[in-house]
């Protein structure tokens, strides 16, 4: 058998089949979404209240403004995976992912002042993740928001 024959066809039984790399790439956006709403639910009960949502939105402004100005600029928040950038990396999605975050803090940067605050990223948050009237979210819905489905399209 020629070398190069014997290189492809180890590259073939070492790479996972079509139908495993889909899972796999599934299994880790669902561990990117689990771990995101970890953040959220804090007495892990299944579900982020309103009030979780805000205190876990603190969380996230902190880890974004990492110059601690009280300000995160677009710079930093391009910095911030969201969990999704070794995914958006392992399928060469960077400049997807990219536009899907600058999309995010556009819309997320009500005053256009291209700087967020921890007022923006709370109620952006808040509004990206409940419907009118709602009591809590739970795993499911949050992968629903819209700023996660964006994240999660990129990769999909």
């Amino acid at each position: 058998m020629k070398p190069s024959l014997l290189i492809a066809l180890a590259l073939l039984a070492a790479s996972p089949a079509a139908g495993q790399e889909e899972s796999l790439m599934q299994d880790a956006i669902n561990g990117a979404q689990t771990a995101g709403f970890k953040i959220f639910d804090k007495d892990e009960d299944g579900k982020a209240t309103p009030a979780e949502l805000l205190e876990g939105s603190k969380e996230v402004f902190a880890a974004l403004d990492q110059d601690q100005s009280g300000f995160a600029n677009a710079e930093e928040f391009q910095a911030f995976s969201m969990g999704f950038q070794p995914l958006a990396d392992r399928l060469s999605r960077q400049a997807e992912y990219r536009e899907a975050r600058n999309a995010i803090f556009t819309r997320w940067d009500m005053d256009a002042n291209q700087e967020l605050t921890v007022s923006e990223v709370a109620a952006a948050i808040l509004t990206e993740a409940f419907t009118a009237g709602e009591a809590g979210i739970d795993q499911a819905g949050y992968g629903k928001s819209q700023f996660i489905a964006e994240m999660s399209a990129v990769i999909e």
